[in-house]
């Protein structure tokens, strides 16, 4: 399914060479955009900057990678450092699209 989609902050343990880094979690920060979701398979169509171009899924259906569900509930957890300064977890932004 594809809907509005939704900006999320998230903690990012993901490494150019495609392995994930709980250390870094912690550590480093950023937005991605999920753009769909599938229930049955329990994955999320994400668009992912930081994702290096040859580690693009090329068989989802929008975004450039899918993350299960699972995944983004331990990454939208955050990174523990910005919340030194303040920031809080599960920040998110709603985009709505127009025709």
């Amino acid at each position: 399914m594809i809907g509005n989609p939704v900006m999320v902050w998230i903690g990012n343990g993901y490494l150019p060479n495609g392995g994930y880094s709980r250390i870094m979690r912690m550590a480093i920060c950023h937005w991605i955009t999920i753009w769909g979701y599938d229930d049955e398979k329990k994955v999320f169509y994400v668009y992912d900057s930081a994702v290096p171009k040859n580690h693009h899924d090329v068989t989802v259906p929008i975004g450039n990678v899918k993350r299960t569900y699972n995944e983004m509930l331990r990454d939208w957890s955050g990174a523990w450092l910005p919340r030194l300064w303040g920031f809080t977890n599960y920040q998110y932004i709603e985009i709505s699209l127009q025709k």
